[in-house]
């Protein structure tokens, strides 16, 4: 047959039972004689192999009790085929006992076993009631046993011994697989049909094994009795169980759950059983036939034993189960009470608001069914003000669509939906408070019946995070748009009018003679001119324009309208005739202006910026303080980049470059902690140049790459000589790292050379790298900065929160410190915003184990707030100038010798130097 006419398994079993019921019927119509005991042993032999190829077909997890079911069937069909051969050979019936009662009896313990193994299997947990039921079951019977089947054989006297033993032996073993097939019975699980038929099997093979031992009694028996039905029945049974796609299921374990009461049928069963002693007595009696007394005494006191016992168990588990229960019901109260105060005391409000499930009843007025006492502390309603007001009267009329949007849709869906959104909410002083929200669906819990809202005030995370987002792209101290944000529009314009044939307009303007102003005013009165300068050219241009500030004194101007540009020029010169009114003095300032086309360029941002710088540097060499439009012949200042590049090598070559060293000082004791390395570049024509002007070349061509190198080797050296000379103060070190340093990949090597040279503590070497730097390429950065962490160096971000407003890489990163940026501090102590997001900065950080540094502190009042504040360590122009190495000295040695006379070694803070006594007047 092939495999697909053969019978699915799911039929298979019921095409057995049908075709070993035909067989049977043909069996007790058949004539006496080799094929009547032929029909007998086949059905025999089919339930061993439809055990068999259950077992392969099925691939039960535990197969042993089946094959052990098999076994035993076997060893009934070896008993009847001698008990067939002994007849058809001589004519006579099989005498008894014979070779096939020894078969015969070998069989039981086999099957005993295997449903021994099934029970096992089954009931992991070894239940002690149902085997304590099933003893009840087997005493019972036991005594039916000893008065039916066993007494009548012990009291013949006619039988001989063996024949007394083997009779015996029968209904002994019968009610031993009585005992094991009523604690299958009684086993935990589900009842299959494999179950059953497998129970049906036990039972018909008892009742024929009683019935036959009956016969013998009387001797009734003869083949083709009715007796042999039973068993016949019994092997059906065993190959329909085992073909069924149940078996599988049979002997695997089941749950254990504790029942703590007993099923009518098991009561009705246990109670017949207690009861069969006293009916067997009285049945007996009836009959005028004399028991001895201990015939119904002693199964009496075992049954009551056991049921005693069976008592003890039930209440035991009744007890233990109270326990349990009184213990959940104490946690119950527990967890109540831990959630109300959690509650009470929580800063997150929470909310609930009434809805019938569908989004249309939400939709059309949700109303406040309970309110948490945090409402009050966060949304200043008190205690259940908000209740049966409409939600809709806290959100503001801007957030209302998209709130009740995620309303509806959490309320769409089954129970236990959430989903989060951000909002505004109403104060009740009539201010907005920005909240992130959870709406979880709760409409299906009787004991809330509505929507959760759990919202949480992030008013001033906001706050920070759209001040930090609008620093990184807008100059902190104009308030105008910065290079990247410049850059970004300009390219969008671009996009936009190439698409429609037209072009733009970029102004590059540089203040005339602005560092002759900031060297010998200051910082300060530099700043305030850059903030006036700002003002007026925000006053010059239209809304669609961009006025953007570049970086030091160059700023930028996006003209949607090319044909404007030598208006607004003027316009702005004009603008900037009047003179600025600064801590009482008059300045008067012009400005060179450069003017770039679209037209007269790649059509690329970049190349709109260079030429428009290109026309400024023009616009400058003659005699500043005038507008000039690019022309393509404008190379005067590609060649100037182009000689200071050249010189740039060169100076490399001839060690041209100095380190000056600027301290990093202790608010909160005065202590100098250490220095950050500053190259200069000793121009032999031009003098000292500043990182300002010769810095971006670097970058630009790859030179910073061997300058970097150079500073590192020597900033370690310098710091490893000044930690042996002054030991007490454990000086650190900081160097910055350019972007294309950092994405080197001998990096890493490089610093640990410097490290191994100079014999510098790592852990006193700090190096600090700008926001952008950082996340350029997030996973790539990382590694490297975890490559950089294995040195033992600590790493620091520069000019932080000028970059990202992003603060996830505080987190991400392996960062030791944040450096506040100089813009940060300008406005502090007198403006309040920019005093609160510095304190929030240095908390921020203080929070993620940070330290915090604050760069650009010129004046007391600064270093005042940053020492009430916390900060961990500044620097600035108030505190020192960046000096060279004889000048540190000089400053470090009059520190150890006040050190000697103070053993507190805190610095004088009074003096017009500044705190260390080395301000302006003496850089």
């Amino acid at each position: 047959m092939s495999p697909s006419a053969r019978p699915p398994m799911s039929r298979a079993w019921r095409i057995y039972l049908a075709a070993g019921a035909v067989v049977a019927t043909a069996y007790f119509f058949a004539p006496k004689g080799l094929g009547h005991h032929a029909i007998y042993d086949t059905i025999g032999i089919s339930s061993i192999i439809a055990i068999l190829l259950g077992i392969r077909r099925r691939r039960p997890a535990n197969a042993l009790p089946w094959y052990l079911f098999a076994y035993g069937n076997l060893a009934f069909v070896i008993g009847d085929g001698i008990r067939a051969f002994y007849e058809t050979t001589t004519g006579q019936p099989a005498p008894f006992p014979g070779l096939a009662d020894v078969a015969y009896l070998i069989a039981y313990p086999i099957l005993i076993s295997g449903v021994v193994l099934l029970v096992r299997n089954r009931d992991k947990v070894r239940d002690r009631g149902n085997l304590i039921d099933a003893l009840l079951i087997a005493t019972s019977a036991g005594l039916l046993f000893w008065v039916y089947l066993i007494r009548p054989y012990t009291v013949n006297p006619e039988l001989h011994w063996l024949e007394t033993t083997i009779s015996v032996a029968y209904p002994v073993l019968d009610l031993v697989l009585l005992g094991v097939a009523a604690r299958l019975m009684f086993s935990p699980g589900r009842r299959t049909p494999a179950y059953y038929l497998l129970a049906g099997s036990l039972a018909a093979l008892l009742t024929a094994d009683s019935f036959y031992t009956v016969t013998l009694l009387n001797n009734t028996y003869h083949t083709g009795s009715p007796v042999d039905a039973g068993w016949l029945v019994s092997y059906l049974l065993w190959g329909a169980a085992a073909l069924h796609p149940s078996m599988s299921e049979l002997a695997n374990p089941v749950k254990q759950s504790e029942d703590l009461t007993i099923s009518r049928g098991r009561m009705v069963v246990l109670g017949a059983a207690s009861l069969l002693a006293p009916s067997v007595r009285i049945f007996e009696t009836a009959r005028h036939q004399d028991l001895p007394p201990f015939t119904t005494v002693l199964p009496t006191v075992i049954l009551f034993v056991l049921v005693m016992i069976r008592m003890s168990f039930l209440v035991e588990a009744l007890s233990s189960a109270l326990e349990r229960h009184e213990l959940a019901e104490r946690r119950r109260r527990q967890s109540e009470a831990r959630f109300g105060s959690l509650v009470q005391h929580a800063s997150d409000v929470v909310l609930v608001v009434s809805g019938n499930g569908s989004a249309g009843g939400i939709a059309d007025g949700a109303k406040v069914t309970f309110q948490s006492p945090s409402v009050e502390r966060v949304l200043g309603f008190r205690n259940d003000e908000l209740l049966e007001k409409p939600l809709l009267e806290l959100i503001h009329e801007s957030d209302r669509a998209a709130t009740l949007a995620v309303l509806e849709e959490v309320c769409a869906h089954p129970t236990d939906r959430h989903t989060s959104v951000q909002f505004r909410c109403r104060h009740r002083t009539g201010g907005w408070r920005e909240v992130e929200t959870t709406f979880t669906n709760l409409l299906a819990d009787p004991t809330v019946g509505g929507v959760v809202l759990n919202a949480r005030d992030v008013t001033e995370q906001v706050a920070l995070q759209q001040r930090l987002s609008h620093q990184a792209f807008h100059d902190p101290l104009t308030d105008l748009a910065n290079r990247t944000l410049f850059r970004d529009r300009v390219e969008h314009a671009l996009d936009r009018r190439e698409r429609a044939d037209e072009s733009i307009a970029v102004l590059f303007l540089d203040i005339d003679n602005f560092k002759t102003i900031n060297d010998s005013l200051g910082h300060s009165v530099g700043d305030q001119l850059l903030v006036g300068v700002a003002d007026r050219l925000r006053s010059c241009v239209r809304a669609g324009d961009t006025a953007a500030r570049l970086g030091g004194d160059e700023f930028a101007i996006l003209l949607e309208d090319p044909g404007s540009a030598d208006v607004v020029a003027d316009r702005i010169r004009e603008a900037l005739s009047t003179q600025f009114e600064i801590d009482g003095k008059e300045l008067f300032v012009t400005a060179s202006i450069g003017i770039s086309v679209s037209q007269l360029s790649q059509g690329v941002a970049d190349e709109l910026l260079r030429n428009a710088d290109a026309a400024m540097y023009v616009a400058k060499s003659r005699g500043k303080g005038r507008s000039i439009v690019f022309r393509p012949d404008m190379h005067l200042r590609a060649l100037k980049r182009l000689d200071l590049e050249s010189e740039l090598r060169r100076a490399i070559a001839r060690d041209e470059f100095r380190l000056h060293y600027q301290p990093l000082v202790q608010p909160g004791t005065g202590r100098i902690a250490g220095f950050e390395a500053l190259v200069r570049w000793t121009h032999p024509e031009r003098g000292l140049v500043g990182p300002d002007e010769f810095i971006q070349i670097a970058e630009d061509t790859g030179l910073i790459r061997p300058i970097g190198r150079w500073v590192m080797r020597h900033a370690a050296i310098q710091a490893s000589l000044w930690q042996s000379k002054y030991q007490q103060q454990r000086l650190t070190m900081s160097v910055n790292l350019s972007p294309q340093e950092l994405v080197s990949a001998e990096i890493v090597h490089e610093i640990g050379r410097a490290l191994a040279e100079s014999g510098l503590d790592p852990t006193t070497v700090v190096i600090e790298m700008t926001e952008r730097v950082l996340m350029s390429d997030t996973d790539a950065t990382n590694a490297k900065l975890g490559e950089l962490k294995a040195l033992g160096v600590l790493l620091s971000v520069d000019d932080f929160g000028t970059g990202y407003s992003s603060l996830s890489y505080l987190r991400g990163f392996p960062i030791d410190a944040i450096k506040i940026a100089r813009p940060f501090l300008d406005g502090i102590p007198a403006g309040e915003q920019d005093t609160a997001l510095v304190r929030g900065m240095i908390e921020l950080g203080h929070n993620l184990g940070l330290q915090v540094v604050a760069e650009g502190v010129e004046r007391v009042e600064q270093w005042d707030a940053l020492r009430d504040m916390g900060c961990d360590l500044a620097q600035g122009y108030f505190l020192a100038r960046p000096q060279g190495p004889e000048r540190i000295e000089k400053l470090l040695d009059g520190i150890r010798l006040e050190g000697a006379l103070k053993p507190s070694d805190k610095l004088d803070l009074v003096g017009a130097g500044g705190v260390l006594g080395v301000g302006p007047a003496s850089a």
